[in-house]
């Protein structure tokens, strides 16, 4: 009887330390996450050095019309959707919304050569922020 009474304790605390350590390894893999986590939406945004008008004078003076485009009369807004890292370096570039012809590739090469951004902050904390930006195509 004694013997009985000892094992099923035993696989007692070992179902015991098996759910422990589901639940250690969930809280980990959740505080990882948090770490990881970007901001769409902060106390204080990310912001190109200078502001939103500086900005827009660094993509008009860097951004060059692709030929092909030209040639296509090709216009419209490429959206680009990227991450500023609390460094304030822009990562994770997608085109979230292309017009083709040559377009998409610019806008990329342009948001690449940008300086570093001043980081967004939430809850007084430097943060990851996701960030989404039209760039305009225009023949006029």
């Amino acid at each position: 009887m004694k013997s009985i009474f000892i094992r099923m304790s035993l696989a007692g605390l070992l179902l015991c330390l098996l759910i422990a350590q589901i639940l250690f390894a969930q809280t980990t893999l959740e505080s990882e996450n948090q770490k990881d986590k970007t901001h769409p939406f902060v106390d204080q945004m990310a912001e190109y050095p200078g502001g939103l008008d500086a900005m827009n004078k660094f993509i008009t003076e860097n951004l060059k019309y692709p030929e092909k485009a030209k040639q296509n009369k090709i216009k419209g807004t490429v959206i680009l959707n990227f991450v500023v890292n609390p460094q304030g370096e822009l990562g994770k570039l997608k085109v979230a919304g292309g017009i083709g012809h040559g377009c998409d590739e610019e806008a990329v090469r342009v948001l690449s050569m940008m300086p570093k951004w001043k980081p967004g902050k939430h809850d007084g904390k430097i943060v990851e922020v996701n960030y989404t930006l039209p760039i305009l195509f225009s023949l006029d």
